[in-house]
C-alpha cells in the first residue's frame, strides 16, 4: 500500500491529502501521510501546518522510475486527475503542467485561453509566454483569442518587431478563414456571436498595430491604427486602455508631454475600472516618467509611489509590474543623492521586472544601478551593471530606444574611466551626428552625443570638440525649452556651462549655470551637477562669489567636496597598499612640473636633465600611480596630496 502510494504520487511536485485522494482515486490519503510522517519516512513538509508535502528530488526521480515499471498504463490518467483537481482549486500553472504531461493539449489550450487575459492583467507576461510555448502551434492557431493574448504578451514584453508582425499577420489570415467559412469561434467552453467576436478581435489587432507603431517609431501609424481600432467599438476595456497607452507614448515621443500625460491618466482610469492591474500601473509609471522629463521630481516620486500602491494586493504582496515604478524611483533617489534608497529601489525594480518579462525596464533598472555605482565610485559595479543592461538590450536589438539608454550608460562609464579613445571612437561611429536634427524620439537622444563631445573637448580644449558640442547644445536647448522638458533642459545647460567654461567664456558659462540652478532647485537636483566632478566645482565656486543661487550652489559644492575628500582617503589607502615603492624625491619634482603648463622639453631644461630622463621618471610616476597619462597623474596626485 505504501509503495503504491509513493509511486503514484511521484508525478506531483507537491501534494496534500485532498490532492492525493483525487489523483489516486482513494479516500484515506490523510491516514497514509500521517503514517509516513510518524515514521519519519520520505516526506518533506512545505509549511508549518504540515498541509503540503513533497519528496526529496532524488527520491522523487527514483519513484518515477518505479512508476514507469509498475504503473506506466496509469500515468496519463494520474496526470489528468491531478490537473482536474488543480484547476478546480485555482492552481492554474500546476494544472497546465499536468495537462501537458498527459499531452491533453486541447484542454491545456482551453485553460490557458480562459486565464490569458487575467494573467496579462496581473503583469505575468513571462508566465503566459511560458504556458503558450508548451503547446503545439496548431492548438494556438485554432483559438484566435488565445493567440491574440499571446501576441499581446510578446509585444508588451518587448519581443522583436518582426516576430510580433508575423504573428499579427497569422491571426489576420486565420480570422479571414473563419469569416469566409462562417466557422464558430469558441472561447473556453462557450461560443459568442461570431460577428461580435470578429469585431472585438479586429479591434485587438488594430490596437496591436498601434503598439507596433510605437515600437517602430512610426507615430502617424499609431494615431491611424488607434482610430481604426476605436471604429470597431470594442466591448473590452483592455483594448480601450491599450489604445490610450499607445497614444500616450506617441504624444510623448512627439514632444507633447501634457497630451501624453492625459492619455496615460485616461488609460489608467479605464484599467482600474476593469481591474487590469498591469495596464493601470504601467500607465501611471509612464505618466510619472513624463513628470521626470518635465523636471518635477517630487511629483514624479508621489506618482510612482501611487503606482506601487496600485500594484500591491491586500496582503501587501506586490505584482511584478511594481518593478516599473521601483526602477524609476531608483533614478529619482540617485538624483537626490540618497544612494542607499536608490540602490534598494533599483535592485527590487530589476528583480520584479524580470518576473514581468519586460526587458526595457530591466535595462532602465541596470542603467540607474550603474549610475548609483558611479556615484559611489564603484567602477567595477558600474561596469557590471552596464554590461547587464547591454546584454539584455540585445534581446530588443531592433528597438532604438533601449539602445540609447545603454549608450548613455556606456558614455557615462567611459567618462568616469577617463577613456577618451573609447569616447572618440563612439562619437565617430555613432548614428547620432552633430549636424543631425534632434527631436523628442528617445528622450532627445542627441544629449548623449553632446555629453561625449564635452567630455573629450575638456581634455583637448584646442580641438573642435567643444565648438561642435556648443553648436549641438544650442539646438538641444531650443528644442527642450520650447516643449518645457525642464529635466532635459537642466542637463543641457550644465553641459553648456562646462563647455563654455573650458572654451574660456566664463561669463556665458555662469549664465548657463544660473539658468540650470534656477530650473533644478524646485526638483532638488544634485547628481546632474555633482557627477561632473572638479570642473563643475570650479564653476560653483565662481557662482557663489557672484551670488548666483548661493545657498543651492554651496550645498552642491559641499556634497562635491565631501565626496572628493572621501575618495581621496580611499585612494590613499588603496595606493598605500598597492605601491611597490613610494615616489622618489626626483619623481616628486617631475610630478609637480607635470602639474604645471610646462612641456616635456621645458621640464628637462628646468631640471637640467635630458628629455629621455624626464620620460623615464614620467613613466615611473604613471606606473606607481596606476594611471596612463599626464592629466590622470595630476588628478591622482591632487587626490593624494602629493603636490
Amino acid at each position: 500500500e505504501i509503495r503504491d502510494f509513493l509511486c503514484r504520487t511521484s508525478i506531483l511536485d507537491r501534494f496534500n491529502s485532498q490532492l492525493s485522494n483525487a489523483t489516486l482515486g482513494i479516500s484515506d490519503s490523510s491516514r497514509i501521510l500521517q503514517r509516513l510522517e510518524d515514521t519519519n519516512l520520505f516526506l518533506i513538509p512545505l509549511d508549518d501546518e504540515r498541509h503540503w508535502y513533497r519528496y526529496h528530488h532524488l527520491f522523487a526521480d527514483f519513484l518515477e522510475m518505479c512508476l514507469q515499471e509498475d504503473h506506466c498504463h496509469q500515468i496519463s490518467a494520474l496526470h489528468l486527475r491531478a490537473a482536474d483537481w488543480f484547476e478546480q482549486n485555482g492552481y492554474i500553472s500546476e494544472a497546465l503542467s499536468h495537462l501537458v504531461a498527459a499531452q491533453d493539449y486541447s484542454n491545456a489550450a482551453r485553460l490557458i485561453e480562459l486565464n490569458a487575459k487575467g494573467t496579462l492583467e496581473r503583469s505575468e507576461l513571462a508566465k503566459l509566454r511560458e504556458w503558450v510555448a508548451a503547446l503545439p502551434e496548431e492548438y494556438i492557431h485554432d483559438r484566435p483569442r488565445l493567440w491574440i493574448y499571446y501576441v499581446w504578451a510578446l509585444r508588451l514584453g518587448g519581443s522583436k518587431f518582426e516576430v510580433v508582425e508575423s504573428e499579427i499577420r497569422g491571426i489576420e489570415e486565420s480570422l479571414n478563414k473563419f469569416s469566409e467559412k462562417h466557422l464558430p469561434l469558441k472561447i473556453g467552453d462557450f461560443y459568442p456571436q461570431p460577428e461580435d467576436e470578429i469585431r472585438n478581435l479586429n479591434a485587438h489587432l488594430f490596437a496591436l498595430h498601434a503598439f507596433q507603431g510605437v515600437y517602430s517609431e512610426n507615430f502617424p501609424r499609431v494615431f491611424d491604427m488607434a482610430e481604426k481600432a476605436k471604429s470597431y467599438h470594442p466591448d473590452e476595456k483592455f483594448v480601450w486602455s491599450s489604445l490610450e497607452f499607445a497614444l500616450g507614448w506617441a504624444y510623448r515621443f512627439s514632444g507633447e508631454l501634457e497630451p501624453a500625460h492625459q492619455a496615460f491618466v485616461k488609460s489608467s482610469a479605464i484599467s482600474r475600472e476593469a481591474g487590469n492591474i498591469y495596464m493601470a500601473v504601467s500607465t501611471v509609471c509612464r505618466a510619472a516618467y513624463g513628470q521626470v522629463l518635465m523636471g518635477r521630481l517630487h511629483q514624479a516620486e508621489q506618482t510612482f509611489l501611487e503606482a506601487v500602491k496600485l500594484a500591491s494586493d491586500k496582503s501587501v504582496k506586490k505584482y511584478p509590474v511594481a518593478g516599473y515604478a521601483f526602477a524609476y524611483l531608483g533614478g529619482i533617489y540617485h538624483e537626490w543623492n540618497d544612494l542607499k534608497a536608490a540602490r534598494r529601489y533599483a535592485l527590487e525594480g530589476i528583480q520584479l521586472c524580470e518576473r514581468v518579462g519586460y526587458i526595457m525596464d530591466q535595462v532602465v533598472g541596470y542603467v540607474y544601478l550603474s549610475r548609483i555605482c558611479l556615484a559611489q565610485w564603484d567602477l567595477i559595479g558600474a561596469q557590471e551593471a552596464c554590461q547587464s543592461a547591454q546584454e539584455l538590450s540585445q534581446l530588443m536589438e531592433d528597438y532604438k530606444y533601449v539602445q540609447r539608454w545603454v549608450e548613455d550608460c556606456q558614455v557615462r562609464l567611459w567618462i568616469a574611466q577617463e577613456k577618451d579613445d573609447s569616447l572618440i571612437n563612439w562619437v565617430q561611429s555613432s548614428d547620432l551626428k552633430i549636424n543631425g536634427t534632434p527631436d523628442f524620439k528617445r528622450d532627445i537622444d542627441h544629449i548623449i552625443l553632446a555629453k561625449a563631445l564635452v567630455a573629450v573637448g575638456m581634455d583637448y580644449p584646442t580641438s573642435s570638440y567643444l565648438d561642435d558640442a556648443l553648436l549641438l547644445l544650442s539646438k538641444l536647448y531650443a528644442l527642450a525649452e520650447s516643449a518645457k522638458w525642464n529635466g532635459k533642459t537642466i542637463e543641457i545647460l550644465v553641459l553648456q556651462a562646462l563647455a563654455l567654461h573650458s572654451s574660456g567664456d566664463t561669463p556665458e558659462a555662469l549664465n548657463a549655470l544660473e539658468k540650470a540652478l534656477i530650473l533644478a532647485k524646485p526638483g532638488g537636483y544634485i547628481r546632474t551637477f555633482v557627477d561632473q566632478g572638479q570642473p563643475i566645482a570650479e564653476l560653483l565656486q565662481l557662482a557663489i562669489s557672484k551670488e548666483i543661487s548661493p545657498i543651492y550652489s554651496r550645498r552642491l559644492l559641499r556634497i562635491h567636496e565631501s565626496e572628493r575628500q572621501t575618495r581621496k582617503e580611499e585612494n590613499k589607502e588603496a595606493l598605500a597598499s598597492t605601491l611597490v615603492e613610494p615616489l622618489s624625491k626626483r619623481e616628486l619634482e617631475v610630478l609637480k612640473m607635470l602639474a604645471s603648463d610646462l612641456s616635456g622639453p621645458e621640464i628637462a631644461r628646468e631640471l637640467s636633465v635630458a628629455l629621455s630622463t624626464v620620460r623615464y621618471h614620467t613613466n615611473n610616476i604613471y606606473r606607481k600611480l596606476s594611471v596612463h597619462n599626464r592629466r590622470q597623474a595630476v588628478l591622482r596626485a591632487n587626490e593624494l596630496d602629493l603636490l
